[in-house]
């Protein structure tokens, strides 16, 4: 088997990296792991890993947030909020840092006995 690991250093912008460094910070402190997930992952990989410009780059970041529950969700978004560095859109998943749409994808022990989701909760 082959690793391949790619050099991010210094390759993403700062208003991206602060927002996914607060993120991170927020999720530790509630024990909720997470990974970048969606177009905007795929987009680093051609770019910094290949040299391949994006031919439709995408408009927000996504992240698979392992929450246990809908009420850890809704910790998150408002810890987030908390900072002052996040607001809510209209959209359930969606939180905007400054210019950054960020959608906050849940998955894990959330899931159904089928690993699906509900979304919204109520449904």
């Amino acid at each position: 088997m082959t690793n391949i690991l790619f050099s991010l250093s210094g390759k993403i912008e700062k208003p991206i990296v602060d927002a996914l460094y607060l993120l991170k910070r927020i999720s530790e402190s509630l024990g909720i792991p997470f990974f970048v997930v969606g177009a905007f992952s795929r987009d680093l990989i051609l770019k910094h890993g290949y040299g391949i410009e994006p031919r439709r780059k995408t408009g927000d970041i996504e992240l698979g947030e392992e929450v246990t529950n809908w009420e850890q969700f809704e910790t998150l978004k408002k810890s987030l909020i908390a900072t002052g560095q996040f607001s809510l859109t209209s959209d359930k998943q969606r939180l905007r840092c400054g210019t950054i749409l960020i959608d906050i994808l849940p998955f894990g022990p959330i899931t159904d006995k089928d690993k699906k989701i509900s979304w919204p909760p109520e449904c």
